[in-house]
């Protein structure tokens, strides 16, 4: 029972170990487009031999492509052996001395011997004739031969179109005379059979069909997809980013497929971030333009007062001269800023770094910020933490980074409301927050905080 049940056991192991070498064949075949191509054409080879081989099988076990044809050969060459073996007897005969009708009655005895096979002579006559032609034994009624035609005629019936006669004639020696053995024999036919090429032609014609048949039937889905995938990339040299792709299989095609959706989220994603960034450079012209024509449209008007002398007295004068300067410093800092942005945008800013205490810049700036909040009723509320706050950065840049925050936070923040500012170091990171209460916000606008010249108020 035990030994039972261990065969049983190891016929389940084998029979999974077979189950699963046979899954990861088919798997590996299916990842790879030519090891499906291969195995395509191998299939087909298989089936197309095995056609050929059942349709030659088929024809050459039937008569098709069966020639019959009559043949006179083997009846020829019976003959010819026959009429030696007279020939010889009739030499070793007459070798000895004996009585001259001792030796003719011997010679007749052998040429008239009727012991030849009916099934490859139809009928035969033999002649023995002297040097002279005259006729020594004859089976007919001639009395002489012309020994040169008869000649003639034997050599000339090896090459007759009567390819049932036999003509023939022998030397044999008689009484130390030279004697001829003239033979006129009709040959019985043989009938043969034999196999044209038919077979093996309209085998290779059929296997070479099924052939095609089956590669083409495995092939086509692979055909119609790749056609597919041309149509789809028609779709997508269109502009037309949106179509979606199919993705069959996991062989080469589906990659190249997913390539292609990939690709085109791409290009998406990149046409869609170059309109963007179209907008807000677009954007950022107006807003600048804005911000240049304000301080522009009061220094010419004060320089325009005082180039008219529109003013009262020369304090006065002064007073528009000092406001038409500090305007065009103003203008002076936005275009360095615009120059700046530049450089920016064209990634040829130089960073200058050196080691800052972030809790000391943060405290400086909300130093200098809190007349302009306090302008507004705003209070400036700060947490700045001043234990390991050291960074290496270019103090410049971070200050300006700072100040825009907290002038945002000030500019976006109602009357009589608080700022928060709060500064804290963990061992890797710190943290730095500027916060402001506002009116209700969407979240469609939360997500667009970060990105680069959005504004809410889009006046």
């Amino acid at each position: 029972m035990e030994k039972g049940k261990r065969m049983k056991l190891f016929k389940k192991v084998e029979k999974e170990k077979v189950k699963g070498l046979y899954q990861d064949s088919k798997n590996a075949i299916r990842q790879h487009l030519w090891l499906e191509l291969l195995f395509m054409v191998i299939l087909a080879l298989i089936v197309s031999s095995a056609v050929f081989l059942i349709v030659s099988h088929v024809i050459y076990s039937t008569d098709i492509g069966k020639r019959v044809f009559v043949s006179y050969e083997d009846s020829r060459d019976y003959v010819k052996k026959y009429m030696l073996e007279k020939m010889a007897q009739i030499n070793e005969f007459t070798t000895e001395e004996r009585d001259k009708d001792e030796l003719e009655s011997e010679i007749r005895s052998i040429l008239s011997s009727d012991d030849f096979d009916s099934n490859y002579i139809d009928s035969s006559q033999n002649y023995l004739v002297d040097g002279t032609g005259k006729i020594m034994y004859q089976q007919g009624v001639v009395e002489s031969l012309n020994l040169v035609k008869v000649i003639q005629n034997a050599n000339n019936n090896e090459y007759s179109a009567e390819r049932d006669k036999f003509i023939a004639i022998y030397p044999v020696i008689i009484n130390n005379e030279v004697c001829y053995i003239y033979n006129e024999s009709t040959l019985q036919p043989f009938s043969y059979g034999e196999f044209t090429d038919i077979g093996n032609i309209l085998a290779f014609i059929a296997a070479t069909a099924i052939f095609i048949v089956i590669i083409f039937r495995m092939t086509r889905d692979k055909i119609a997809y790749i056609e597919y995938l041309t149509s789809c990339l028609g779709e997508i040299s269109k502009g037309n980013l949106d179509y979606k792709i199919e993705v069959v299989g996991s062989d080469e095609l589906a990659r190249v497929a997913r390539s292609i959706t990939h690709m085109e989220d791409e290009l998406k994603y990149q046409i869609e971030a170059q309109i963007k960034t179209e907008k807000s450079k677009n954007e950022l012209v107006t807003n600048v333009a804005h911000d240049l024509r304000t301080p522009l449209t009061s220094i010419i008007g004060y320089i325009g007062l005082v180039k008219t002398k529109c003013y009262k007295s020369e304090q006065e004068a002064d007073k528009y001269l000092d406001i038409a300067y500090n305007k065009s410093e103003k203008l002076k800092v936005i275009i360095e800023d615009l120059f700046e942005l530049t450089k920016l945008h064209q990634g040829n800013i130089t960073l200058k770094k050196s080691e800052v205490s972030l809790s000391n810049l943060l405290n400086q700036l909300v130093e200098e910020l809190m007349p302009l909040a306090s302008d507004k009723g705003i209070e400036i509320e700060s947490y700045i933490d001043s234990h390991q706050t050291s960074v290496y950065v270019d103090a410049t840049k971070m200050s300006r980074v700072f100040e825009n925050l907290i002038e945002n936070a000030i500019k976006y923040c109602e009357a009589n409301e608080v700022i928060y500012i709060e500064l804290k170091s963990t061992p890797n990171t710190i943290y730095v927050v500027v916060s402001n209460p506002t009116k209700e916000v969407s979240e469609e606008e939360i997500e667009k905080f970060f990105e680069r010249f959005y504004r809410a108020d889009q006046s």
